[in-house]
């Protein structure tokens, strides 16, 4: 899909650009290429996507202030709760975000891929040329 021509303004354009601000599962598989990096697959990861963006429909877990999320390596937690950031981002081009990890180093390295899909992701700077910085 990364190779579909969008024009700025269109109605597809338009189509396309809401839907990466309402579904994270396909906006993290589709637009940042995240289904390469984590086989992510509708019947696993589309309830933790909706988790992630307090989205489930049970107001005890999207509306609490704190969540955890604790599932075995390899399933893509840190790669979804990235690009639930980079969602935020598109949607609100000021929010402030708070990146913390127990390493500084693993918390520079989640912000040096946020970085880096505004950077480089074509289809993403396509769709919200907005809040791409001025090279």
């Amino acid at each position: 899909m990364n190779d579909l021509k969008i024009t700025q303004g269109s109605e597809q354009w338009d189509t396309l650009r809401q839907r990466c601000l309402t579904d994270l599962y396909w906006f993290a598989a589709t637009v940042l290429n995240y289904a390469d990096r984590v086989p992510l697959v509708p019947h696993a990861h589309q309830l933790l996507c909706r988790f992630i963006e307090r989205k489930t429909g049970n107001a005890l877990l999207d509306d609490a202030r704190y969540r955890k999320i604790e599932l075995a390596r390899g399933w893509g937690k840190t790669t979804l709760v990235i690009a639930r950031a980079i969602q935020r981002i598109c949607a609100d081009p000021n929010i402030a975000i708070l990146i913390a990890n127990e390493k500084e180093q693993t918390a520079r390295d989640f912000l040096h891929e946020i970085k880096t899909q505004f950077e480089s992701n074509e289809f993403l700077r396509a769709l919200f040329p907005e809040v791409i910085p001025p090279e």
